[in-house]
């Protein structure tokens, strides 16, 4: 199925999409996820906002919800990429003692 992007989304932000979910991340951590529930379709966000509220919402399709979740993430871009500093290295992998 193609459709054009929702919308833009600010630096640092992205969609990881397959056809039952779209994740939208901040650098490698989850902002929002947009998933089928049912016969339908939910916005459930993971990164409490200023109000201190984790909304959730149906949504009529993936598309809408990647609208709605793009919209939601512009309103608060400053204050999420507050509370996810950004990475000037890799991440260091696990190291595991025998």
């Amino acid at each position: 199925m193609l459709w054009s992007k929702p919308a833009t989304l600010p630096e640092r932000f992205a969609w990881a999409v397959t056809p039952t979910r779209a994740r939208l991340m901040l650098d490698d951590v989850r902002v929002l996820e947009v998933r089928q529930q049912r016969t339908g379709w939910v916005v459930e966000v993971f990164l409490v906002d200023q109000a201190g509220q984790k909304p959730s919402m149906a949504v009529r399709s993936l598309a809408a919800g990647q609208r709605w979740g793009a919209q939601w993430a512009r309103q608060r871009a400053d204050y999420l990429m507050a509370l996810v500093p950004a990475r000037t290295h890799a991440p260091v992998p696990p190291r595991w003692s025998d």
